[in-house]
């Protein structure tokens, strides 16, 4: 290995990989609902391709995508998944606006994957917040 370096695999600890950090929230928004699923697998290949072996997955990615990689069915790294994002109150998974109203869905729900704002998925305070992310592993 004279002149070359070794490089462990890397960890990125918040990605989406069911999103495309590109797109503005009009085109996510007029997007098919199973798009997603088909794009997923190139955003796999490309965390693979940079290094990145293991992946703590924010929101976005559901028990099946998980299982679909340790299975070998799609090539991706290891994955520890939220499924929904956890977010304070008045963050951006609170759909609450200050105005009283709520604000729009950012996508559609599915089974397992709930709705942006689904319950649970706000924390009121640092109690509520550690007792959602124990919930969440």
């Amino acid at each position: 290995m004279r002149g070359k370096s070794l490089l462990p695999g890397l960890f990125d600890c918040h990605i989406h990989l069911m999103g495309r950090y590109e797109d503005d929230e009009l085109t996510l928004t007029h997007r098919p609902f199973s798009y997603a699923f088909y794009a997923t697998p190139a955003n796999l290949r490309t965390t693979l391709a940079l290094g990145i072996t293991t992946v703590r997955d924010a929101g976005g990615a559901d028990l099946g995508l998980k299982r679909a990689v340790e299975d070998g069915v799609i090539p991706g790294p290891r994955m520890q998944i939220a499924v929904t994002m956890l977010s304070q109150t008045g963050g951006h998974n609170d759909p609450w606006l200050p105005s009283g109203g709520t604000s729009v869905e950012w996508g559609v729900g599915y089974p397992g994957f709930p709705m942006v704002g689904a319950t649970g998925s706000t924390a009121f305070g640092p109690r509520c917040a550690r007792s959602s992310a124990r919930v969440r592993t």
